[in-house]
């Protein structure tokens, strides 16, 4: 049985889901479902890549659907996701 944060990963919902602020000034939406299969893609990569259970794993990603499947990808894959702000020089302008 999974914990309750990983909880929404067994049965993800199609019609709910988050919106992500975009470059835009606007909104994208993604749905449960479609996060839910970039954080199994995310685990499936980090696992192949030897990630062993307890490793860490360092995001500099911004916030986003990238980051939600990458912080979610390390759980299920094992890993413990340390967050790291990206420097700026990783911003865009």
């Amino acid at each position: 049985m999974r914990s309750t944060l990983l909880r929404w990963l067994d049965d993800p919902d199609e019609d709910r889901g988050i919106h992500f602020a975009d470059s835009a000034g606007g909104w994208s939406f993604r749905s449960y479902a479609d996060l839910a299969s970039s954080v199994a893609e995310g685990a499936g990569r980090l696992q192949d890549a030897g990630l062993r259970a307890g490793g860490v794993v360092c995001i500099t990603v911004p916030s986003g659907p990238e980051f939600v499947a990458a912080f979610f990808g390390t759980l299920i894959a094992g890993g413990t996701p340390a967050p790291v702000a990206p420097p700026l020089i990783f911003r865009s302008a």
